[in-house]
């Protein structure tokens, strides 16, 4: 039961310090998650295989967003472990998150982070704690931007110890960028870098590890539809070989978001997703 939530606990941190590191009120969650009108509400119900012939859930989540566009509270249920986590996020007057809070199927609080902003934004302070997991930590994270006001340098501290940099370049015509991680000391663990089209859909990511990260560990190939949703993606070995190919379908309503997605791998259907969404 406890590494169950410990994983809930790894995808719920990664969910609310994502968004933080470079803040953009124009960029809420309706558009990261390209959602498209006032969504109040989303429910996605995961089948293994075929819904029709076969309706083995899978798993079940819920987002509800604020009037704003930002997601106030998620539900997630994976079938198979039986365990369902519940989250909780509200927001300063300026749309950035101050605190998310996390509950187990009982509502129980499994843990809290808070957040406080320096007055030019730059830098967040955050404060996790778990008592029932006996877990308490302090974490900075300091933004670096360019004349642009782009993204180049961002720096994690945990309890005051530096705990990974990463720097990041960009094209003339901002369609490439390169990113590179640095662990506690200083060396380079790997690069990233990323090419968009002209919507900024990204269409490669090619991974580097290794020494001085020179080796390639992959390559992943992305194409959209019209409505800018992923339909293909491709994974190759670092010898250039096929990984795995993946492919989606999907069902609108009058709106634009979708309301059925269909995976296929190697021409088989893996996973269909059925949505129901309300509107304010």
């Amino acid at each position: 039961m406890k590494s169950i939530i410990s994983v809930f606990i790894i995808l719920f941190l990664f969910s609310v310090c994502k968004g933080q590191n470079s803040f953009d009120p124009s960029k809420h969650d309706w558009t990261a998650n390209r959602l498209v009108g006032k969504v109040k509400m989303v429910k996605e119900i995961t089948y293994e295989g075929d819904a029709v012939n076969i309706k083995l859930i899978k798993k079940t989540e819920e987002a509800t967003f604020n009037e704003n566009g930002y997601i106030i509270k998620t539900y997630s249920l994976e079938s198979y472990e039986k365990i369902a986590s519940i989250s909780s996020y509200s927001y300063d007057r300026n749309n950035k998150i101050k605190e998310a809070k996390m509950f187990d199927s009982e509502n129980n609080e499994i843990m809290k982070v808070n957040y406080t902003y320096s007055k030019d934004g730059k830098e967040t302070d955050t404060k996790v704690e778990s008592k029932s997991m006996n877990i308490t930590y302090s974490e900075k994270v300091i933004n670096s931007y360019n004349k642009a006001n782009q993204l180049v340098g961002t720096q994690t501290l945990q309890d005051g110890k530096v705990r990974s940099t990463q720097n990041i370049q960009y094209s003339s015509d901002q369609k490439i960028t390169e990113e590179k991680r640095f662990d506690s000391s200083g060396t380079l663990n790997s690069k990233i870098i990323k090419k968009f089209d002209k919507k900024d859909n990204l269409i490669e990511k090619l991974e580097y590890k290794g020494s001085d990260a020179k080796d390639l560990a992959f390559k992943v190939l992305y194409k959209y539809n019209d409505k800018n949703h992923l339909v293909e993606i491709t994974k190759y070995n670092n010898d250039g070989s096929i990984k795995y190919k993946d492919s989606l379908k999907y069902l609108y309503d009058k709106t634009g978001n979708w309301i059925k997605k269909t995976e296929f791998s190697n021409n088989k259907i893996s996973t269909v997703t059925e949505r129901k969404i309300e509107y304010f």
